[in-house]
This record gives C-alpha cells, sequence and structure tokens, in this order.
C-alpha cells in the first residue's frame, strides 16, 4: 500500500491557533504540530542559519525538518 504525504498549510483566526492544534492532534493523520512558511531569506545557506539560530532554539521544538519548493 502506497503512502500519500501532504503538507496542508493552515490559518487560524487571532487567538484559535492552540485550540485548532489541539484537534489536529487528536486525529491519526497527523504527524506533525506546525508548518511554518520563511520569507525574506536570500538563499539555502540564509534558510539554514535563520533555521538553526533561531528556529531550533525556540523552546518545545524537538525537531524540524525543511521542505524545499523547486520552480521547476
Amino acid at each position: 500500500m502506497k503512502c500519500l504525504l501532504q503538507g496542508v498549510l493552515i490559518k487560524t483566526a487571532p487567538g484559535t491557533t492552540k485550540q485548532v492544534i489541539e484537534r489536529l492532534r487528536q486525529t491519526e493523520e497527523v504527524s506533525y504540530d506546525i508548518v511554518t512558511m520563511i520569507k525574506d531569506v536570500k538563499d539555502l545557506d540564509d534558510a539554514g542559519r535563520f533555521i538553526t539560530e533561531k528556529v531550533a532554539k525556540i523552546d518545545g521544538i524537538t525537531s524540524t525538518e525543511t521542505l524545499i519548493a523547486a520552480n521547476i
């Protein structure tokens, strides 16, 4: 059986993010808590620095995976 993996970008109304995350965690199909978009980085090195120097140092983050979109 093939597994189809999809990312879903979700915007929430102000003040509802925690509630939405908790509801999503209750489903067996969701394996990540947060997907975030990084903007205003110059290149992959700049993105890597942002992830390692800022994102990964936030208390509570246990791991990250980076997805790169290519314009082919």
